[in-house]
């Protein structure tokens, strides 16, 4: 089966350079933390693992208004991306300077672009 399209989606500021990656789910290559794949996993599934995580860790939890499950302290939001009749975790991992808000769909730094690339 062949995919169109980039494996990654990388975000620039011009004040700080590179600002986010955006690993695409079905293309993107595997990104990990420590040990958890990120990338083309069930939603749900990772959300719990990623959870377990943050509070073994003692990292907070945050959700977008889209409901995708971020760590503002890790800079990363995990994304949801149709993948036909699936759905796959798409990881965005965003600079210190756009980590504060990276859960904010309408005030964080994160361009509406990739919000808007997986509506439902």
């Amino acid at each position: 089966m062949w995919f169109s399209g980039p494996a990654v989606t990388v975000y620039y500021d011009r004040a700080i350079g590179l600002a986010g990656i955006a690993v695409n789910a079905l293309r993107g290559p595997q990104v990990t933390l420590d040990g958890m794949g990120l990338v083309g996993q069930a939603p749900s599934r990772l959300e719990d693992q990623f959870t377990d995580y943050l509070e073994t860790h003692n990292k907070d939890l945050q959700n977008s208004q889209c409901a995708d499950p971020c760590s503002a302290q890790l800079g990363l939001v995990l994304r949801a991306q149709r993948a036909g009749d699936l759905v796959l975790s798409r990881p965005v991992m965003v600079a210190e300077a756009w980590a504060d808000r990276c859960w904010d769909t309408m005030e964080g730094r994160i361009p509406q672009q990739e919000w808007k690339t997986f509506e439902w």
